[in-house]
C-alpha cells in the first residue's frame, strides 16, 4: 500500500513496463463519479452462506466452461444464526502475523483484531502508556520517530489481518462497515515471495485533508494496482467520488474479481472499474488482507487540517472467496471476460 504518487486524474492511461507493451489499461467505467445504489438481498442473520454464489453480475463475466467453486480456507463466516455461535476454526486459516510492523505512527498490535457480535473488528486507538514503549522499541533504529515519542506527540494501536493461503484467478467479496478515521480501513491481495506484487480493492478514511477530486475523501472509493520493480513502483491507481459518506453506510458489500484477462470492482453488485491486464503482472497467487493503516496522502488524526478523529471501528461481516474452475475436464476452452 504504499502508492507514490499523489492522487491523479481518470481514466487512467495504460501503463507500460520496460517492454514498452501495456501493463494495465482501465476499460470499462470512465466516469469520476457515481452514485452509491442500495445493498441488494442481503441477510445478516442467514446461517447457510455456504450455499450463496457470488452475483449474476460476476458469474456473466466467465466463459463457457468454467464456474466458481467456493474457497472456505479463503472465506470467513461469522454471521450466524441467533441460536448458533461462532466457530473459532472459521478463523484458523488467518493470522495477524506479518513480515511488517506497520507504519510509523501507526503500528500493528494482534489485539486490535477481534470478533465481536459475530464481526470481525479492527480497531484503533491513542496507545496508552504501555504500548507506546513497544512503539519505541519496534522504531528503535528511527531518529525522527524517537524524536516523536519523546515529544510526547500521539503514536497509535492499528492491526493487520491476513489469509494463511493464496487467491489466484476468483472472486472474492467482503460486506463490511467501514470505519471513521483519517487512519485508513483497507481490504487489499500481496504475494509475499519477494516478487512485490499488489491490488488494493479498497483503501478508505475519512481524512478531512483535500481528496484533490473536489469531495472529500469520505465519499472517495480508492484502488489501486502494484507491481514494485528495480526501476521503481508502477501504479494504477483510481479513485471514484460515490457521492455518500461511505462510512455511514451501516452495510456496504465490495467485491473484486480477477481473471487471466481483467481485473473486476464491484460495490453493491454494480461494476465500477473494469482493467485489462497483460498476465506478467497477475500470474502469482496473492494472500487476502486488512489492516487499519496510516497514509500519508490520508494524513494523521487531529493533525492541523484534521480536527478530532473519531476512530471508528472497520467492522467486516464476512469474507467469502470462490475459485475459478474448468466445469468440464479436458475441455478445451480459454477463460475470458
Amino acid at each position: 500500500m504504499n502508492f507514490k504518487g499523489g492522487w491523479i486524474a481518470q481514466p487512467f492511461p495504460p501503463v507500460s513496463l520496460q517492454n514498452g507493451e501495456p501493463w494495465v489499461e482501465d476499460v470499462g467505467n470512465e466516469s469520476n463519479e457515481m452514485q452509491l445504489g442500495p445493498l441488494p438481498n442481503y441477510n445478516s442473520e442467514d446461517p447457510n452462506a455456504e450455499n450463496y454464489l457470488p452475483p449474476q453480475i460476476v458469474r456473466d463475466q466467465l466463459a463457457s466452461g468454467y464456474e466458481f467453486e467456493r474457497n472456505d480456507s479463503l472465506s470467513i463466516e461469522l454471521n450466524v444464526s441467533n441460536d448458533q455461535t461462532v466457530d473459532s476454526n472459521q478463523l484458523r486459516n488467518w493470522t495477524t502475523e506479518n513480515a511488517w510492523t506497520g507504519r510509523f505512527p501507526a503500528i500493528f498490535f494482534a489485539k486490535n483484531s477481534i470478533v465481536s457480535n459475530n464481526c470481525l473488528v479492527q480497531v484503533v486507538n491513542i496507545a496508552d502508556s504501555s504500548d507506546r514503549e513497544t512503539i519505541r522499541q519496534e522504531c528503535s533504529d528511527d531518529e525522527d520517530a524517537q524524536k516523536w515519542i519523546e515529544d510526547g506527540k500521539d503514536v497509535y494501536d492499528t492491526t493487520f489481518f491476513r489469509s494463511e493461503q493464496q487467491m489466484m484467478y476468483g472472486y472474492v467479496e467482503i460486506a463490511c462497515k467501514l470505519g471513521d478515521s483519517s487512519l485508513s480501513s483497507a481490504f487489499w491481495l500481496k504475494e509475499h515471495r519477494g516478487l512485490e506484487r499488489e491490488i488494493d480493492v479498497f483503501e478508505f478514511s475519512t481524512s478531512k485533508k483535500d481528496s484533490g477530486y473536489s469531495a472529500p475523501f469520505s465519499n472517495m472509493y480508492n484502488m489501486n494496482i502494484h507491481k514494485f520493480t528495480t526501476d521503481g513502483d508502477f501504479s494504477a491507481q483510481r479513485s471514484i467520488n460515490m457521492c455518500t459518506n461511505l462510512s455511514q453506510q451501516e452495510l456496504i458489500k465490495i467485491g473484486f474479481l480477477w481473471t487471466t484477462t481483467h481485473l473486476h470492482w464491484y460495490i453493491n453488485d454494480v461494476e465500477i472499474r473494469k482493467v485489462q491486464h497483460n498476465g506478467e503482472f497477475c500470474d502469482l497467487g496473492m494472500n487476502i488482507q486488512l489492516d487499519r493503516e496510516y497514509l500519508s496522502w490520508f494524513g494523521l488524526p487531529n493533525d492541523e487540517q484534521g480536527g478530532t478523529d473519531t476512530f471508528g471501528d472497520f467492522v467486516v461481516h464476512y469474507v467469502r472467496t470462490w475459485n475459478i474452475v474448468a466445469s468440464h475436464v479436458g475441455e478445451e476452452t480459454s477463460q475470458q471476460d
